[in-house]
């Protein structure tokens, strides 16, 4: 008897065990769905205000004179821009090199690689003068490096030295007082990018900038940031030093600009086109400021 009542006692203690658990798994469900639906009844409330702040904040600060931050420009009167393949001058720099264009600043592109990953540089080659021309950049401003040793290859890391000289080199040749390019992060991740910064980084660090060009770098956003478009202004306003917006004519510019690197226009480069925030505005660093983690 004293066998069955244990065993009794011990289903009991585990049946009411296995119900308290389940009014309590209930419970605790039911308050989330109430948190959740609170939750999305108030986002629903704040999500259009938030729309409709950042796109006037957007029409506003693209359409008038933003001194405050831009007066730095003002003094440079030539750009260089530098990049890893072609279709990188109108995807990640458009706004820069919009805002230049509008100033009637001198702007030349240098590209370390034709982007022959799926053996289409020679036409990726004349993709890219043609977009440079519709972002009012001249042929003869445009240099693209056809060299084994800066294969257009995700996987590889260009050597540091040699893109250190090769971007000596050409600041040589064409004396500009400002340089551009990606930071350590490189906006996607890309390894070719990353290598141009490295370069350039290598070339500050050996202390063989020449005298009175500036070296400035593409801050790399979280991958939230990077495609919210128009919604980023208002974050980007608050966290940046140097912010460029491009009015909606340039924003348009930039975009046809990148419909004529027509052999890159995949679905996915479409939806960035649309959704990218580097379509219409560029934060950028100097180069002692990037050694942070993408915000």
């Amino acid at each position: 008897m004293d066998n069955k009542r244990c065993t009794l006692f011990r289903t009991g203690h585990i049946l009411g065990g296995y119900i308290f658990s389940l009014f309590t798994a209930s419970y605790c469900s039911f308050i989330m769905a109430e948190l959740i639906a609170t939750f999305c009844h108030s986002f629903h409330y704040l999500l259009w205000p938030f729309v409709c702040f950042s796109l006037l904040l957007y029409f506003f600060l693209s359409h008038c004179r933003l001194d405050q931050w831009r007066s730095h420009s003002d003094t440079w009167n030539h750009l260089l821009v530098v990049t890893a393949h072609p279709d990188d001058e109108c995807m990640f720099f458009a706004p820069m090199l919009l805002h230049f264009r509008r100033r009637k600043k001198n702007i030349s592109v240098l590209c370390l690689s034709t982007g022959n990953y799926y053996h289409l540089g020679s036409k990726r080659r004349l993709e890219l003068v043609k977009s440079c021309n519709i972002l009012g950049i001249p042929e003869k401003n445009v240099t693209v490096i056809d060299e084994s040793c800066f294969p257009d290859d995700p996987t590889r890391i260009w050597n540091e030295e040699l893109v250190a000289r090769t971007i000596l080199q050409h600041i040589e040749d064409i004396s500009p007082d400002v340089l551009l390019t990606f930071d350590r992060y490189g906006v996607t991740g890309h390894n070719n990018h990353i290598s141009v910064y490295c370069g350039c980084r290598k070339i500050l660090h050996d202390g063989r900038v020449p005298n009175g060009v500036a070296f400035l770098s593409l801050e790399t956003t979280n991958p939230l940031r990077k495609y919210i478009s128009f919604l980023d202004v208002p974050l980007s306003v608050l966290l940046a030093s140097r912010i460029y917006i491009s009015p909606l004519s340039d924003v348009i510019c930039a975009q046809r600009a990148m419909f004529l690197h027509w052999t890159q226009l995949t679905w996915y480069r479409m939806l960035y086109i649309i959704f990218s925030r580097y379509m219409l505005l560029n934060t950028v660093n100097e180069f002692q400021q990037v050694e942070n983690v993408p915000r």
